[in-house]
């Protein structure tokens, strides 16, 4: 069984629907789950002995590594919002949301 899943959610799927499919990838022995959300840009670790924890910005994952979910974001070229101010691509990440 593989030590870790991830998730990202699509514009169609709720935090809610990630969650339940990381609940099933926990009853399945799943030790972690991540489900990404690059609107919000967080990253929330589930894990089946432990509440689930948030990570944002410059929050560490792993101890000793130097990543944070804001690094995954930049080398994914997702922007940040406000760099999308004014710009045809924000209305695009606004309707998609609603």
């Amino acid at each position: 069984m593989p030590e870790l899943a991830m998730e990202i959610i699509s514009p169609g799927q709720t935090f809610g629907e990630m969650t339940e499919k990381a609940t099933n990838y926990l009853n399945a022995k799943v030790l972690r789950v991540w489900v990404v959300d690059a609107k919000a840009k967080t990253i929330t670790i589930f894990y089946p002995d432990a509440p689930p924890q948030t990570k944002r910005r410059e929050d560490s994952l792993f101890q000793g590594l130097q990543i944070t979910p804001q690094a995954i974001f930049q080398q994914a070229g997702i922007p940040e919002i406000k760099e999308l101010a004014g710009t045809k691509q924000l209305g695009n990440i606004r309707r998609r949301g609603n």
